[in-house]
């Protein structure tokens, strides 16, 4: 019985440890697929990106993923809670572009 104790322990920390993971990597990417974002509030979400990887994203880019979050807005007319997967808008650059 203790060892079974010890198993579901350890998979409550393991599961726990991975929530914190997801967790961070929505805090980071969400605000990408968030159709219903404010100029300001996606802004924000570039910084918080630029942040964690200052070495890969400049400002550049968090102004060419504005302009790509307009052109998804504009042309896939979002409701009001829009938020497309990752998948759709992978989707959504490849179809565009054949």
């Amino acid at each position: 019985m203790i060892s079974f104790i010890t198993i579901l322990d350890a998979l409550e920390s393991n599961l726990r440890r991975r929530a914190s993971v997801y967790d961070d990597v929505v805090k980071i990417f969400s605000f990408l697929a968030d159709l219903t974002l404010s100029k300001v509030e996606f802004q924000r979400g570039g910084e918080l990106l630029m942040q964690e990887y200052p070495e890969d994203v400049n400002q550049n880019l968090t102004e060419e993923l504005f302009h790509f979050h307009t052109y998804v807005r504009q042309t896939h007319k979002p409701s009001k809670n829009s938020t497309l997967s990752h998948t759709d808008l992978y989707q959504i650059i490849f179809k565009e572009n054949d």
